[in-house]
């Protein structure tokens, strides 16, 4: 039911774009991790962003030691250049980077370079939340797999922070394999932490990320 009202409130784009909750963000990413990996989707080269969260990018050089190749998000042409030279075959970044500069990705721009290829871009959305929409972007006959993952303990608990959570955004089977994988992961999300959650609510949270912004 939570999985359902997340996307009708928080998500535009597609209609068969799903929500698949986990125990936290970081459960969120090593679920998406892994189930690439066992589906042998991630084949190299991988491109990341050089400010990719230090956890996940730690996890994906340890699962594909010599395949990775990291590129200075804040540098679009030459990350463009990259996905162009290179072909990956998946590209991780973060919407807004979690450093000292908080680098914004040209995701609409890394979007277009993909279309058109068999390839997966794996978003980490939580630092935008839901004023940014991944989704949106995506053309009706676009090839390319758009994962997104967030973690609910930083916006949309709205500071509450009284369960750990995450959650998965994927289109048609994408979303049905995360959510099988899920199951043997073990990052499931506890009914009690469900429960624990403010109902999603655009109005709510749009109101708050503008006031957290203003502060800023």
């Amino acid at each position: 039911e939570y999985e359902r009202a997340y996307v009708e409130e928080l998500v535009d784009g597609p209609a068969d774009v799903r929500a698949v909750l986990t125990g936290s963000g970081m459960a969120a990413f090593t679920t998406i991790l892994a189930s690439l990996h066992m589906a042998r989707r991630l084949k190299p080269p991988i491109v990341i962003g050089r400010a990719l969260y230090h956890e996940c990018k730690e996890l994906i050089e340890r699962a594909l030691p010599g395949a990775v190749c990291q590129v200075d998000e804040q540098d679009t042409g030459a990350l463009l250049r990259a996905l162009t030279t290179l072909r990956p075959s998946a590209v991780f970044l973060d919407t807004l980077c979690n450093t000292r500069w908080a680098p914004l990705p040209d995701v609409p721009a890394v979007l277009a370079s993909l279309r058109g290829r068999d390839a997966f871009l794996v978003l980490d959305n939580t630092g935008l939340s839901a004023s940014f929409q991944p989704f949106r972007l995506l053309h009706e006959a676009d090839r390319v797999h758009l994962v997104v993952f967030e973690s609910l303990l930083k916006y949309p608990q709205l500071g509450l922070d009284r369960a750990n959570a995450g959650v998965m955004l994927a289109r048609g089977g994408d979303a049905e394999r995360l959510e099988h994988d899920r199951e043997r992961l073990g990052t499931n999300i506890g009914d009690a932490s469900v429960q624990a959650l403010p109902r999603p609510s655009r109005r709510v949270l749009e109101r708050r990320l503008v006031r957290i912004g203003r502060n800023a």
